[in-house]
């Protein structure tokens, strides 16, 4: 089922902020309650991370624990992580890219916009 991921050792998942919807950008529909909501993936790296889980004890299976209507899964820091639901793997496959292009992009420092600005200029 869509709630347990079999594996027989530690492993990291990454996991990325959903945030305020923005125009133009990558957006997901989630369940809140009885409603439903617009959410934008997180294109800022400093919020995206990478949690570690390990089987059940006695299993090799990490299993979800069900609390209400929802299921959550605790990582090895005991962090608590509330399943949200499946994607389509196309859309996976977009936001990857996504996720690739932003994380390879390199910054421009404030002297290499000067320094491009004035051969623009001059």
């Amino acid at each position: 089922g869509g709630n347990r991921a079999r594996k027989s050792w530690n492993y990291g998942v990454f996991w990325q902020t959903l945030v305020r919807p923005k125009k133009g950008l990558e957006q997901i529909i989630i369940r809140v309650g009885d409603n439903f909501e617009r959410r934008g993936i997180e294109r800022d790296p400093s919020a995206w991370h990478i949690a570690s889980f390990a089987p059940s004890k006695g299993s090799d299976v990490v299993a979800a624990d069900r609390q209400s209507d929802t299921f959550v899964f605790k990582d090895n820091s005991d962090n608590h992580y509330e399943w949200l639901g499946e994607l389509k793997a196309e859309y996976v496959q977009r936001i990857s890219q996504t996720f690739a292009a932003n994380l390879s992009r390199v910054a421009v420092d404030e002297s290499e916009w000067l320094r491009r600005s004035a051969r623009r200029d001059g």
